[in-house]
């Protein structure tokens, strides 16, 4: 019995300790350097609102369906799919945008990055796209002043009315 009870302590024990470690693997493993926070914060986060958030965050309805102004939407993508391949940086789709090689797809519309601002997208990119956690980038939203966007005039916060009941024949 003794033997037995020392088994169980001993069996919970490396459990609970396999839990822990791999509990502080998963934190690891999902968050980001500081150093890459804080090149997100000081470097990307800047050039995205100056540069792209107009169009693609600062809106209801961005252009292309393509959100920059958070993570998964940056992953997700928009009309012509992902923007960033994590896999292969290189070939990410927002890299070939703001190249200006092809003269159908050029972001930003008002003009080419300058080589610096474009060095620092990829570099981003190829740090496995970090963000601060928790947070969007801080962009005040500009609503459009149409009627129809209004958030009261949805059918779900408008009063129950009776319809008229139609006349069987």
């Amino acid at each position: 019995m003794k033997n037995m009870y020392r088994f169980s302590v001993s069996w919970i024990g490396a459990v609970a300790i396999s839990a822990i470690l791999l509990a502080g693997q998963t934190a690891t493993a999902q968050g980001y350097a500081p150093e890459d926070v804080q090149f997100y914060e000081e470097q990307i986060k800047p050039l995205l609102e100056e540069h792209c958030l107009k169009c693609h965050g600062a809106k209801p309805h961005v252009k292309s369906g393509l959100w920059l102004n958070n993570r998964e939407g940056i992953l997700e993508g928009g009309a012509r799919g992902p923007a960033v391949n994590l896999e292969s940086p290189d070939s990410s789709t927002l890299l070939a945008m703001i190249s200006y090689k092809d003269p159908q797809h050029q972001m930003p519309p008002a003009g080419k990055l300058p080589d610096a601002d474009r060095a620092i997208l990829q570099q981003w990119i190829a740090r496995g796209l970090p963000w601060t956690p928790g947070q969007e980038t801080a962009v005040v939203m500009h609503r459009e002043e149409s009627h129809q966007n209004q958030p009261s005039d949805h059918w779900a916060f408008q009063p129950l009315q009776r319809p008229d009941v139609p006349k069987v024949d």
